[in-house]
């Protein structure tokens, strides 16, 4: 296949889908959505037989001369689609068919396919090895902290919070662009203990190393640790996007969403030292994950 991926902000979702594709031998080009008419042309002028985007703003309003497939990345349907503007629909959990088939989407068009990750992601490191790359003492525990969309006044109660459930914890703190890296470094210079790196090269090394994880509802990282079976909060954030996915990963038991963040962070200290709660969320996001999502996402491309 000729695939044309195009996105608005959903970057690393398709860069992922990318990867996949690429693996089997497709040819991809990935492009930033500007107008219809853009997309209209590059479909024509790369000879493009699929489109694939994963936001509905970027679905064309008419139907185009190609095959037309949107990977659903989060756990919510709200927004009506184009009419007749979409082949396939790929969603992340069963539990969704329903909202996405009455928004629009014929029943036939509907197929389950989990959230893809990056092998990246998949792929689990020694933690004496990760701790060691990352600069941290394998012996402490280790709070793995996604900051993108969280401010700063919730971050500095998260450290806070750490700090004075468990003193002996090291913090983290990823984050994407070097300028707000930077404002963190100087927010918390401070702090012992507090260490800030990027977000896309170190997330795959901080799984690997951490004992929890405190992020935003966002699939993609919360399947992450589930792969892992690491222990989610999720902090608060003003993303619309991330409330909504709260609202069904707290509602599932995959993660846990406290009234405040020193709540995230006592119920995470006391899951660690207790079996059972443990296990009850590792079942719970068992659930939520579909193992085989890469190989789903590929056969129902191919299909």
């Amino acid at each position: 296949m000729n695939i044309l991926l195009c996105c608005r902000l959903r970057v690393q979702t398709m860069r992922t889908a990318k990867e996949l594709l690429e693996s089997r031998g497709h040819r991809c080009a990935l492009v930033a959505w500007e107008s219809a008419s853009y997309l209209r042309a590059r479909l024509h002028e790369g000879g493009f037989d699929t489109l694939l985007c994963a936001e509905t703003s970027v679905l064309p309003h008419r139907a185009l001369p190609v095959r037309t497939v949107y990977l659903a990345p989060d756990y919510f349907c709200t927004q009506r689609f184009p009419s007749g503007s979409v082949s396939l629909c790929l969603i992340a959990h069963e539990q969704l068919s329903f909202d996405f088939i009455t928004h629009g989407i014929q029943d036939k068009a509907v197929r389950v396919c989990g959230v893809p990750l990056p092998q990246a992601y998949r792929t689990a490191l020694p933690r004496v090895d990760s701790c060691r790359m990352l600069g941290l003492r394998e012996t402490q525990p280790v709070y793995l902290a996604i900051g993108d969309t969280v401010s700063l006044t919730v971050l500095k109660s998260f450290v806070s919070a750490v700090q004075s459930f468990c003193p002996t914890a090291q913090i983290l703190l990823l984050g994407s662009g070097e300028v707000r890296r930077n404002g963190w470094m100087r927010a918390f210079t401070a702090h012992e203990n507090v260490y800030v790196s990027d977000l896309q090269s170190s997330f795959p090394l901080g799984l690997s190393a951490c004992d929890a994880v405190f992020m935003p509802a966002y699939p993609a990282f919360v399947c992450a640790a589930a792969v892992h079976e690491k222990p989610v909060a999720l902090l608060h954030t003003a993303s619309a996007r991330a409330v909504k996915n709260a609202a069904f990963l707290s509602g599932t038991d995959a993660a846990f969403s406290g009234k405040s963040t020193a709540d995230d962070v006592s119920y995470i200290c006391r899951l660690l030292d207790s079996d059972r709660l443990r296990e009850n969320m590792i079942r719970a996001q068992r659930k939520l994950i579909v193992p085989d999502a890469q190989t789903r996402f590929l056969d129902h491309m191919e299909a």
